[in-house]
């Protein structure tokens, strides 16, 4: 070879270049320039060495490398080649492999090796493969005494050897997958994310990652797919939740080869291993802390905001909008049970059928994720999405995959699949076209972007359904408002409500109102038993809710003497038994207002500010109860919300349980007793209770819980209250929240499921009625505004108090009271 090639071989601007040896050598890129794709060349100290060793001795002086090696005392090595370094076995059927070109070299003092040594391999026949066979450290050496086969490899724990130091040069130190090495060497490709595709996007919903099936490339395998165990289609691994820890999720080719679980996570204080002992390295999908989940593999969930567009969620006896053949049935699995679900789709057609916004592209991405009960055990088949024409053509149709099987006889399916149609899809159903299985528990999305839900996030009902119980109280003369946004679970719907006459006589024009807003019933002109219907909802105009109550109307004046009880929390404390006193009074009647605290207003009732469900049976201990014997303590106390080492800061209904007591019903070993309390106080058995409560559980929990103490405290209050006397009667209700996004988003997150529970408890007994509060108060005004006050006289400002309703509203609030009593009076 000419110097001036040894020149450009070490002096070349490029790594790569045509001609170089190695496999897919650049065509079109010669030396001195090299290949611009792969990389700037930096030469090293031992190519510039032999560089100039070599242009010395060409310039006639052959002894200049002895005088060099004379001089440093070190060895020279050169190759003619570069290094390849394989760490994942590539080349080698997954075997850590070092390859050593075989023409090199090599002086030390008087030992020279100088020609084509070792035996050729097979990927590259100009390189000796030596193999690293520890997962520790390993020496690449030369040793000069072998002029056969001088290239060697020692693995830890052994060394090259120590007793002729002379006749050993090192060619590169191994650690695990990295090298030091001073020659010019090559890197085979990494298994990194790029070699790892997933059939289905990752999904991250609430603490859970679940990873579907698979596919792994890598050039000495090629591609191999791995799937969970049928049915199921995904593993699930814990979320990170924690901010200061970091989790990393890796695919361990070494159990997926031996049928394992083959995605990891490590976590906490484990290590997530580079190598397991002569395999390639574990491949990284994705990491997470504090409940993000970050990869560069598809995922849905991470930011979940996708609406679930079935409106009637986990309640099919709401909107029965699915096919003809499809029946509401109970559920009884105890798996879907614990999920919160207690009905679900039968029949011949379970497949409940959502009609989709006219908006809807002809391109885009569907999420499904429904739940599923079996007749028998693991009788398990995947419920099939169908996108519909308007007139129930299919336009696809899709199988769902198990996301998880919660038990023999329940499972949960789930499918994200893009989707395109040739016309606008109108309808999506979902299920199952023959008999045998229950679906349950629907959540839908369809749009132009890849979209998720989680879990257990079910859409409220929607305008479809009716915030009314089955009659209205009203005394002529006193014709109380109804406000579109105190009856309807979704207030930013568009859902139009009308009151109707259900059928008029031949010849008769049917009477019909509608609220706008709100609106004053024509009772006098309107039937006893009125039709309320919900028109249109976000997704469709087509939607309708309907239902009838009738309505209880007497005239006045109507007169009697009764005793009123009013129980509640702040809102009660401030004036409403003395409002109701003074509105029962206007109506003709001769109330007394009875309890032991002295409410705003001057009137006795059990208003008890800050006071929600659970403080009042005993879940909640801050207010502790009034021992047995120390009654006549109590009533020495300040009757006032003002003093909470007053009566207000002691709770009179509880007493100690004993064995004959419903253990549902006891709260750290206290018991409501509502006929206790009249007894031990010296409380007259009234007449009627007003249970006005809710608001504070509403305020201060989460949905879950606030929903839980709400259901509870009706349990056990309300059958207590009425075991008092057999003509004691009692109303309950709650009020509104004004509108405003803290107020809306309360009243859909909590407060239609509170009217629903107080609706659904009151219809188990026949002395308790629901008292439509929330539907006669005015969501708008009546609520204390912060305002200041503008140069031209207009007052503006937002809601400064959300809880507590004054003005109008505390009129509105006490004549539902007052006329539902004269009505129950009469």
């Amino acid at each position: 070879m000419a110097v001036t090639d040894d020149i450009n071989i070490a002096l070349r601007d490029f790594e790569r270049y045509t001609g170089d040896g190695l496999p897919n050598a650049p065509v079109g890129h010669p030396l001195p320039v090299g290949d611009p794709r792969s990389g700037v060349h930096h030469p090293n100290k031992a190519e510039l060495r032999n560089l100039l060793i070599t242009i010395a001795q060409t310039m006639g002086d052959p002894d200049a490398l002895d005088e060099i090696v004379a001089a440093t005392g070190a060895p020279l090595a050169s190759f003619r080649l570069p290094l390849i370094h394989d760490p994942w076995g590539v080349k080698s059927g997954g075997v850590h492999t070092i390859y050593v070109p075989r023409h090199g070299y090599v002086r030390r003092g008087d030992q020279v090796l100088n020609g084509i040594y070792g035996t050729p391999s097979t990927p590259f026949p100009d390189h000796v493969a030596l193999p690293v066979t520890s997962d520790g450290a390993a020496t690449v050496y030369i040793d000069l005494l072998d002029t056969t086969n001088p290239y060697k490899i020692t693995n830890w724990p052994e060394t090259p050897p120590t007793d002729r130091p002379s006749s050993i040069v090192v060619v590169a130190e191994i650690y695990r997958q990295r090298i030091k090495t001073e020659f010019a060497m090559v890197k085979l490709e990494d298994p990194d994310q790029e070699l790892i595709s997933f059939r289905w996007p990752i999904v991250v919903d609430g603490g859970k990652v679940r990873f579907g099936g698979f596919y792994h490339y890598s050039s000495a395998t090629g591609w191999t797919f791995y799937q969970p165990p049928a049915p199921e289609a995904y593993w699930e691994l814990d979320l990170n939740t924690l901010n200061n820890s970091h989790w990393r999720y890796y695919v361990d080719r070494v159990a997926a080869a031996a049928g394992e679980v083959p995605i990891k996570v490590a976590n906490g204080g484990s290590t997530r291993p580079l190598v397991l002992g002569n395999q390639a390295a574990l491949i990284e999908i994705g990491t997470s802390i504090n409940s993000m989940f970050q990869t560069v593999h598809p995922v849905i969930g991470g930011q979940f905001g996708a609406p679930n567009m079935m409106p009637l969620g986990n309640d099919p006896d709401r909107a029965p909008r699915y096919h003809a053949l499809t029946t509401a049935v109970d559920l009884t699995d105890p798996a879907l049970l614990a999920r919160g679900l207690t009905r679900g789709f039968g029949g011949m057609r379970p497949m409940p059928r959502l009609r989709l916004p006219p908006d809807t592209p002809r391109q885009g991405w569907i999420f499904v994720r429904v739940c599923v009960q079996v007749a028998a055990d693991d009788d398990f088949a995947s419920p099939t999405i169908y996108l519909q024409s308007g007139d129930s053509r299919n336009l696809a149709q899709f199988s769902m995959l198990m996301e998880r099987r919660l038990s023999a006889r329940a499972a949960v399916y789930t499918r994200i699949v893009p989707y395109n149609v040739a016309e606008t899809p109108e309808m999506l159903t979902v299920g199952y076209t023959t008999e045998g299985r229950i679906t349950a528990g629907h959540q839908y999305y369809i749009g132009p972007l890849m979209g998720a839900i989680q879990s257990g996030d079910f859409a409220s009902a929607g305008t479809e359904d009716i915030l009314l119980p089955p009659e209205l109280f009203v005394v002529e003369g006193r014709d109380l408002p109804i406000w579109r946004d105190g009856i309807v679970p979704d207030r930013e719907g568009p859902g139009r409500v009308n009151l109707r006459q259900q059928s008029a006589p031949v010849g008769v024009v049917p009477w019909s109102q509608p609220i706008i807003g709100h609106a004053v019933p024509d009772y006098a002109a309107a039937p006893s038993t009125i039709g309320i219907s919900v028109s249109g909802s976000r997704y469709s105009q087509s939607f309708r809710a309907e239902r009838t109550v009738s309505v209880n109307r007497i005239s006045g004046p109507v007169s009697g003497a009764v005793k009123v009880l009013c129980m509640g929390d702040s809102i009660t404390n401030r004036e409403l038994p003395s409002r109701v006193s003074a509105a029962l009074a206007d109506i003709g009647m001769t109330p007394e207002m009875i309890g032991t605290m002295a409410n705003d207003g001057g009137a006795w009732g059990e208003g008890r500010g800050a006071w929600e469900y659970g403080d009042f049976i005993g879940i909640d201990t801050q207010f502790p109860a009034v021992p047995v014997g120390d009654e006549a303590d109590y009533l020495a106390m300040d009757a006032t919300n003002a003093n909470a080492d007053g009566r207000w800061g002691r709770n009179p209904f509880l007493r100690p349980a004993t064995g004959g007591d419903n253990p549902a019903h006891v709260f750290n070993g206290l018991i409501f007793d509502f006929p206790a309390y009249l007894s031990r106080f010296g409380v007259d058995v009234p007449d009627y209770v007003t249970l006005q409560l809710g608001t504070n559980d509403i305020n201060q929990r989460a949905p879950a819980v606030s929903l839980d103490q709400i259901t509870r405290g009706l349990a056990v209050m309300v059958p207590s209250i009425l075991a008092a006397s057999p003509t004691i009667r009692v109303g309950v209700s709650i009020p509104p929240l004004p509108r405003s996004p803290h107020g809306d988003g309360k009243w859909t997150g909590h407060m239609v499921a509170a009217i629903r529970a107080i609706m659904a408890e009151c219809a188990k007994h026949a002395r308790a009625d629901c008292v439509p509060v929330w539907a006669h108060m005015s969501p708008d005004f009546g609520w204390v505004v912060s305002a200041r006050q503008t140069r031209d006289g207009r007052v503006v400002g937002d809601i400064g108090d959300e809880l507590h309703p004054i003005d109008a509203n505390l009129g509105y609030m006490a004549d539902a009271w007052a006329q539902w009593i004269a009505c129950r009076a009469i």
